[in-house]
């Protein structure tokens, strides 16, 4: 029987005398192991071309041979958001203003129930600001959302604000004021009564005035505090009138007695046929107020006697402050 391992060459490894193997075989030149050896070695352990650094591998964002699989995904934006100011939650307005701090050089969508959506451009260093119209007599839901450079949307910002009630009315202009009233009086007469009647706001106390020589005869009043005037109504009673006497005013703090020769004082002549007379004036400050009777009145030839009810001074009226303004990105409020 053919032996089936006759035809097949095998290498069978003999020793040698000198101690190295020798491979026999049918149909095969006999090698020595140590000369394949050397020969294959070399091929196995040389360095790739470029030296041993090229067998690193770049990551993939660095590799232009990189595959679809290697590419990392595109870093998303960072969301743009609002940081709101102050918001009152109700008020009486029919706006109100909305700023903050919101995406530089973005923008900001608010959505309104009355406006419906506005745009508000942001400025660069991020700051915006818009009046912001409110339905009346409920609860209004605003929201916000910041919008950047890029376009990307942030997160919604909502606030609520409640409108109720009306604004309150203009101011109307201040009263003037009579200064006189409660002021500080002194005179050169002889006083039947009190001489405070004569500015305590009513014309029905009379205060007596007598002294012999009329002609230095006066009453004064320091006002209540310096005040600029327009009117002076002297009040006489019907019973005595005052027929003819002066009216002056100083506006030093001490004066002295209003006689003919202290020029501390001005005056304006005065003739009158009735009980009450009123004297305007273009205004002008003042400090004191007195009154000097050139008649007898109801004295005789040589005696004044005068019958004064009230000396009242009167203020020129503050102007009319301005109206409330509603609170806006402008100012006011």
């Amino acid at each position: 029987m053919q032996n089936p391992h006759a035809s097949r060459n095998w290498l069978k490894p003999s020793s040698n005398r000198d101690g190295t193997f020798i491979a026999e075989g049918v149909g095969m030149t006999t090698l020595r192991w140590p000369l394949l050896i050397t020969f294959l070695l070399p091929a196995c352990i040389a360095e790739p071309p470029g030296g041993g650094d090229d067998m690193l591998v770049d990551p993939p964002s660095s590799r232009t041979d990189a595959g679809p699989d290697d590419v990392e995904p595109p870093r998303m934006p960072d969301e743009p958001v609002i940081t709101l100011g102050p918001v009152p939650s109700t008020t009486y307005w029919s706006s109100v203003p909305v700023h903050g701090l919101g995406p530089a050089n973005g923008r900001v969508l608010i959505e309104t129930p009355v406006a419906g959506a506005l745009t508000v451009e942001v400025g660069a260093d991020g700051n915006f600001c818009t009046d912001v119209p409110l339905a009346e007599d409920t609860v209004n839901s605003v929201r916000l959302r910041g919008v950047s450079s890029a376009g990307v949307i942030g997160d919604a910002v909502m606030i609520n604000i409640s409108q109720e009630g009306s604004p309150p009315a203009p101011p109307s202009s201040p009263p003037a004021r009579n200064m006189a009233r409660n002021g500080s009086t002194s005179t050169s007469e002889n006083v039947t009564g009190e001489l405070d009647d004569i500015v305590d706001g009513s014309w029905d106390t009379v205060t007596g005035l007598q002294n012999a020589l009329f002609d230095q005869d006066w009453v004064w009043v320091e006002l209540t505090s310096r005040s600029r005037i327009e009117r002076v109504i002297v009040v006489s009673d019907e019973s005595c009138p005052m027929e003819h006497y002066e009216v002056l005013f100083s506006n030093h703090d001490v004066p002295g007695a209003p006689t003919d020769s202290n020029e501390n004082w001005t005056y304006s002549d005065v003739e009158v046929d009735w009980v009450a007379t009123e004297l305007s004036f273009e205004p002008f400050v003042t400090r004191h107020v007195a009154i000097r009777f050139l008649s007898q009145d109801c004295g005789n030839w040589n005696r004044g006697y005068h019958k004064l009810a009230e000396l009242e001074v009167w203020s020129q009226p503050d102007a009319t402050p301005p109206p409330q303004e509603a609170p806006s990105c402008l100012g006011g409020g």
